[in-house]
């Protein structure tokens, strides 16, 4: 059976906020129904570069990238109202955890 990215995407991101929700983190994703047309298009793209092969360092750099374009910038905290996000930094910044994601 061969899957597509959004079936792939969709099963990804909600596996990214289980992982978000056990570990107690304060911004835990929407679940997928509920996200942005902006957060699917990056999480389609991560898969597309997953299965490309490429590193983690790449995606995340990649995923930086995409929302800059999309008007966001790095912030404390997460807030769409403010297009803000702590994780708008190099890869090897990112706490172990977030690496886990």
């Amino acid at each position: 059976m061969k899957y597509t990215i959004e079936q792939i995407a969709r099963v990804s991101h909600e596996a990214c906020a289980s992982y978000q929700r056990a570990i107690g983190q304060e911004y835990p994703h929407l679940s997928w129904l509920q996200v942005t047309k902006e957060t699917r298009e990056c999480t389609f793209r991560g898969v597309e570069l997953v299965l490309s092969g490429a590193t983690p360092a790449e995606i995340h750099a990649d995923w930086i990238e995409m929302r800059i374009r999309q008007g966001w910038k790095w912030g404390h905290r997460k807030s769409d109202v403010a297009r803000t996000h702590p994780n708008m930094i190099p890869y090897e910044q990112l706490p172990m955890a977030e690496r886990r994601k």
